[in-house]
């Protein structure tokens, strides 16, 4: 019992080598205007006689929010077996922007002899009501003997390489705007501020952080900070924050800032670690005093109507008299 697992993780090792290859092949195996990314691990596949590999077909949704159903066929040729069968076949499906891998044992027989062979992997999927076909060829290298660790290294380094680049592809691109709901306002006035989240990428962004840092000019009447869970890519949220003018807020132009900070939803589904990217975008609001009159342009023209009205009567008065006989 002991020896068949120390064989199966020597397979597993030797399986992940030679997966140098597998960058080149990409852009023949996931055609870009498709809606599933895949490819079978490693290639080629080095082993011995007697030696049992494990290898991985990884399958990617590249769809925002539809399920992919896809039936993966693997046949070996003679000499060799695939989960202890000449040909093996799973079905399954795979959530929208979600990863699948599929294990898979290739065992070559104790009489097989050094050389390569070539083993065939077919792979169909339907989504939505369309369906695709695709299909490959991968090499099996048996020798006499292998390096263990340097290709247990190989693996972890083309596999880390395989999934970044994924990451890369489907990834998310925020483009923020913040809009006010007045353009000028005056002190002590409240207004809004609307801030539209559009995801121009092409992965989903989660974790969405929007935060307003208003100047010292402007007070928040909501929170600070408003969290989206997700935002798939092609689609766009909006969040709204309330601000009111300090009433000791001088006239001029102000430009307060929205900033945002979000994540790579795919990197959890492909056990990544990635850091937020972040970035912040300013908006400009006006404020104008309003200008209050000095005591005379206040009481001025009730001053000139009343000198009016008296000088009025005095003519009345003057012209009375003069009628009047003596």
């Amino acid at each position: 019992m002991i020896a068949t697992k120390r064989v199966s993780l020597l397979g597993l090792s030797l399986l992940l080598v030679s997966f140098v290859s597998v960058i080149s092949l990409i852009p023949q195996a996931f055609p870009q205007e498709r809606p599933v990314r895949w490819d079978f691990l490693p290639d080629p596949i080095i082993t011995s006689a007697g030696k049992t590999r494990i290898c991985y077909v990884e399958i990617m949704n590249q769809y925002a929010a539809m399920t992919v159903k896809f039936q993966v066929n693997v046949t070996v040729p003679q000499g060799f077996t695939v989960q202890g069968k000449q040909q093996y076949i799973e079905s399954g499906s795979v959530p929208a922007l979600q990863w699948r891998e599929i294990d898979i044992n290739i065992q070559a027989a104790d009489t097989v002899a050094v050389g390569t062979y070539t083993l065939r992997v077919e792979v169909s999927y339907e989504v939505d009501g369309s369906a695709w076909f695709d299909a490959r060829t991968v090499n099996i290298d048996v020798r006499t003997r292998v390096n263990i660790e340097e290709l247990l290294k190989q693996a972890k380094e083309n596999i880390q390489a395989w999934k970044e680049e994924t990451i890369a592809l489907l990834s998310p691109e925020l483009e923020v705007t913040a809009t006010p709901s007045l353009a000028e306002v005056k002190p002590g006035e409240p207004f809004d501020v609307t801030v539209d989240v559009k995801n121009t990428g092409t992965g989903a962004a989660e974790n969405v952080k929007i935060t307003l840092q208003p100047t010292d000019a402007f007070s928040l009447r909501t929170g600070a900070t408003f969290t989206i869970p997700s935002i798939d890519a092609g689609t766009s949220s909006t969040v709204t924050f309330g601000l009111q003018v300090k009433d000791d807020t001088k006239s001029g132009s102000y430009s307060p800032l929205v900033s945002y900070e979000y994540l790579n939803a795919l990197a959890k589904s492909l056990g990544l670690s990635a850091s937020a990217t972040t970035g912040s975008t300013p908006f400009s609001v006006t404020v104008k005093e309003e200008v209050k009159p000095s005591f005379l342009e206040q009481y001025l023209p009730i001053i000139l109507g009343i000198v009016g009205a008296l000088i009025l009567l005095l003519i009345v008065v003057i012209v009375l008299r003069r009628r009047s006989p003596s």
